[in-house]
C-alpha cells in the first residue's frame, strides 16, 4: 500500500563550492577547497511511502518494508535557529600536498 508520509528528521549534509574548484591538469581531477557541514534538526518534509505488511497465522500483521518513493528527492523545510554550518574550507597548497600523497600510496607497488 502507499500512504502520505509527515517526515521530522536531523541530520547533515556536505556543501562543496565547485565554482570555486581548481583543476589539476597533470592528473586531471578537480579540488575543492571551500566547503562546509551544515547539521540540522528539526527539518520537515513530506514523502510517500510504500508499506509492505504480511501476516502471520493468527492474522497478526508484521511490517516486513518501508520504502520512500521520492524519485525527484524529498524536500525538507528547516528553521534558521535549527541549523549549525561548520566551515572546513583549506589552503590549496595543502590540498595538493594531501592529494598527491594520497595518489603516491594508492600508486605504490
Amino acid at each position: 500500500m502507499q500512504v502520505q508520509l509527515e517526515l521530522e528528521v536531523d541530520g547533515s549534509t556536505t556543501l562543496a563550492d565547485l565554482d570555486s574548484a581548481i583543476r589539476e591538469p597533470e592528473e586531471q581531477y578537480f579540488i575543492c577547497t571551500s566547503f562546509g557541514l551544515m547539521e540540522f534538526t528539526d527539518a520537515i518534509g513530506q514523502a510517500t511511502a510504500e508499506i509492505h505488511v504480511s501476516t502471520d497465522e493468527a492474522q497478526e500483521p508484521t511490517l516486513k518494508k518501508v520504502r520512500l518513493i521520492a524519485p525527484h528527492g524529498i524536500a525538507l523545510t528547516v528553521d534558521e535557529d535549527k541549523v549549525e554550518f561548520t566551515d572546513l574550507s583549506f589552503d590549496l597548497a595543502d590540498a595538493r600536498e594531501e592529494t598527491s600523497d594520497l595518489l603516491a600510496d594508492y600508486y605504490r607497488p
